[in-house]
């Protein structure tokens, strides 16, 4: 069985730094909340006197702030009281990592994540106040278990933004939870939990097109410094940087279903967006949004476009190889012709600028415009 690498042992990602094209792995930033400034700092403080009671404090927090009774008065007393504890906030809007956790089972980080999702799932409205289909869900089963499918509960949150980002959580937290679990222990419940992984992203996928407003204004900000910044974390860590088979499947199973990938993906590339004004930057981002929606983006069968097939087979993306097969083989789908498309565009205005001052420059202009001729045929024909 394949390993789950750093993506779902700690709740890790990989992503690529867009300008070295290293693969890194970094903890999944949580989006800080600014209702509750005062919760930001309450950990950090502890930490700095003592880390030993700072873990201490952290896994107490942990096991007070749980939601394990799941019928309706349980999880009622849970939302009226526990949920709004203090403690409990800090550990809802603090991610915890791997060495938050030193003297515990290594499981403990992804079951924290979960469990914080689960409470968020449970507890939080909609923008009127009213419970989240997932809510309903919790109290009508009174529990959550693998066998349980959120599908349907996918569907009916997508109206809203509040409930969508909640069971969007909860799902992907739950499916590291569970691949993690089952890992070399139950080879059938692992395969189910992929398939079961690729299902909820597909349904999370047909959230965003129906309801554009779930990202539309993700990277809105009364502050300039602000915008950029959350643009540029997200251009880091919405890159694919892994090509090998397993690289791709987790980043198009994770992170591309991530919220700020997704509207970073509908977003249109400014130079605006960067704080540092080198012309290359711009050009390395719509690249990398170009190569991953060229990797994950599916046909209108569900199934895997030419060039991801591509990608997977080759393990890298470089400028010595030529998509002219790749490009004829994408014609008889709208969705990875268009993807396609917009990759070769993207990755020839990437390579010309590179290599504008180098032996090769020409040819890769002649490789554009052939590139240019084979995508014409495709409309033509």
């Amino acid at each position: 069985m394949k390993s789950l690498n750093c993506l779902y042992l700690v709740a890790l990602i990989c992503s690529s730094a867009l300008v070295s094209g290293r693969s890194i792995c970094k903890v999944i930033p949580k989006e800080p909340s600014n209702d509750k400034p005062e919760y930001k700092n309450f950990l950090d403080d502890i930490k700095n006197t003592s880390y030993d009671a700072y873990v201490k404090k952290l896994n107490e927090v942990y096991n007070k702030c749980k939601l394990e009774d799941f019928s309706k008065s349980g999880i009622s007393k849970f939302c009226k009281k526990t949920y709004k504890l203090k403690d409990c906030q800090v550990l809802y809007n603090n991610v915890p990592s791997e060495d938050e956790f030193p003297e515990s089972d290594k499981l403990t980080p992804l079951e924290a994540r979960y469990y914080t999702a689960l409470a968020k799932a449970a507890c939080e409205k909609d923008e009127n106040g009213k419970e989240c289909p997932i809510t309903d869900y919790l109290k009508q089963t009174g529990t959550d278990t693998e066998d349980i499918h959120l599908f349907d509960y996918i569907d009916k949150s997508c109206n809203s933004s509040k409930c969508f980002d909640n069971i969007n959580e909860l799902a992907n937290a739950r499916s590291l939870l569970l691949l993690h679990k089952n890992e070399d222990v139950n080879e059938k419940a692992y395969e189910a939990m992929i398939k079961e992984q690729k299902e909820n992203n597909a349904h999370i996928g047909k959230c965003y097109d129906s309801n554009p407003s779930l990202i539309n204004n993700y990277f809105s900000s009364d502050s300039e410094e602000e915008r950029v910044k959350k643009l540029e974390d997200a251009y880091m860590e919405c890159s694919l940087g892994n090509f090998s088979e397993e690289g791709i499947s987790n980043f198009c199973n994770y992170n591309y279903q991530l919220k700020k990938c997704q509207a970073l993906i509908h977003h249109k590339v400014d130079e605006d967006d960067f704080s540092v004004s080198d012309r290359n930057t711009p050009l390395e981002a719509k690249y990398y949004i170009a190569l991953a929606k060229a990797a994950c983006e599916k046909d209108e069968n569900g199934k895997e476009c030419p060039i991801t097939d591509y990608l997977k087979q080759t393990g890298t993306d470089t400028e010595d190889i030529h998509l002219s097969d790749y490009i004829a083989k994408s014609c008889n789908s709208s969705k990875c012709f268009d993807n396609m498309k917009e990759f070769a565009s993207a990755r020839s205005e990437l390579y010309l600028y590179k290599n504008r001052h180098e032996e090769n420059y020409e040819s890769l202009e002649k490789e554009q415009k052939e590139n240019e001729v084979l995508f014409e045929k495709c409309v033509s024909n």
